[in-house]
């Protein structure tokens, strides 16, 4: 109140036992991104999380869940975004392209979720203890003989971890430990063109993709 679009621009009202004041509020109804989540036969759709993410830093803005025809619609403010669909999920996690959502909203996407693979193993120091709360990440290379980023898997208590569902394609996967460890690719080397690389194919799992990390 009065219609200050943050916390820092609003005003106070004072109320004592013999006073009463009123404080009006006008809403506008915010944009809206609509579109479909496709899926393989069998798939609870209306189980589906759908995601909205700031582009800028990836940091979440809102979710919902697709209807029981896959449909979806989630308001935001005007701004840059990237959605995605599946998280957590045992299909492969699909993301839009950024998208510039304006007072006219965004209509007909489509994000379509389909079967992947997995890679698991282990992460461990040079004593052959567990190392919880390590990141794995997984790679791609591009055109341009650079790498992308796919997806991320966090160790466990015990040291394990197994990716999300990852669409087929051979993969560079580093095992992150910085500031406290070392940040080997696999197999057990400091960079990308010299690391053993991961083929992958529909409902396979890779497993024994094994790390030891040395401390800094």
């Amino acid at each position: 109140w009065p219609g200050a679009a943050s916390l820092d621009d609003a005003l106070t009202l004072s109320l004592t036992g013999t006073e009463q004041k009123t404080a009006d509020f006008s809403l506008s109804l915010l944009p809206v991104v609509m579109g479909h989540v496709t899926a393989p036969a069998g798939t609870d759709l209306s189980e589906i999380v759908v995601v909205l993410y700031e582009a800028a830093d990836y940091s979440e803005v809102s979710y919902t869940f697709a209807a029981a025809d896959g449909s979806f619609s989630i308001h935001a403010q005007p701004g840059s975004y990237v959605l995605s669909a599946g998280e957590g999920s045992e299909l492969v996690v699909a993301f839009s392209e950024e998208l510039q959502l304006d007072t006219g909203g965004i209509s007909g996407l489509s994000l379509p979720l389909e079967h992947g693979g997995t890679i698991s193993g282990y992460v461990l120091n040079g004593q052959q203890t567990p190392l919880a709360g390590i990141y794995i990440d997984f790679y791609v290379s591009d055109d341009a003989g650079g790498l992308n980023w796919v997806n991320s898997a966090l160790s466990d208590d015990g040291g394990s971890y197994t990716s999300p569902a990852l669409p087929p394609d051979t993969y560079y996967v580093q095992a992150y430990g910085e500031p406290d460890y070392s940040s080997p690719w696999y197999l057990n080397t400091d960079y990308p063109e010299y690391a053993e690389t991961i083929p992958l194919t529909v409902y396979d799992d890779v497993a024994g993709v094994n790390f030891q990390l040395a401390p800094k």
